[in-house]
């Protein structure tokens, strides 16, 4: 009993988070996030804009979330992501933003638009046991009223 229960608490992880305006769920594989506002493009502000997504989350320590456009997304609202996907490192807490590329032909994005998604993966270099622990992994979403953090977001940790 005791084994299964140490088994338990080392592959149960919490994913902690404070919905601002925005929410999430899991369908298939991934984790859709619906869009908090609605975004009209402008493209005076230029072609490449951060959409906050609505919430923040802290990961759990060794693990990176994965932020991409779903694949219904350019078609239904003319929008790329430039870079590929967005990568939230486990130590940031601030909001979560994605990132898209507009052009004169994006529309305009309804509130509750399931436009990104996200999974969570270890990073590269963690230890082997959170390796072999994410292959049993069940995520827990864990809400609380705040979060602490001194990380900036976009780029904060560059070189």
């Amino acid at each position: 009993k005791k084994i299964t229960e140490y088994f338990k608490k080392f592959i149960t992880k919490n994913i902690y988070v404070v919905f601002l305006k925005g929410k999430f769920e899991r369908h298939g594989n991934c984790i859709d996030i619906a869009q908090p506002s609605k975004f009209t493009p402008n493209l005076e502000e230029g072609s490449i804009v951060y959409l906050p997504l609505g919430f923040k989350a802290t990961l759990p320590k060794w693990y990176r979330g994965v932020v991409f456009l779903r694949s219904s997304a350019a078609k239904r609202y003319g929008v790329s992501c430039p870079n590929g996907h967005g990568e939230i490192e486990w130590d940031y807490s601030n909001e979560w933003k994605g990132i898209i590329k507009i052009d004169e032909h994006t529309q305009s994005i309804p509130k509750g638009a399931r436009v990104f998604q996200f999974y969570i993966e270890p990073v590269w270099d963690a230890p082997w046991y959170i390796k072999v622990a994410h292959l049993f992994a069940k995520f827990n979403v864990v809400e609380v009223e705040s979060l602490n953090t001194d990380r900036e977001g976009l780029g904060s940790s560059g070189i």
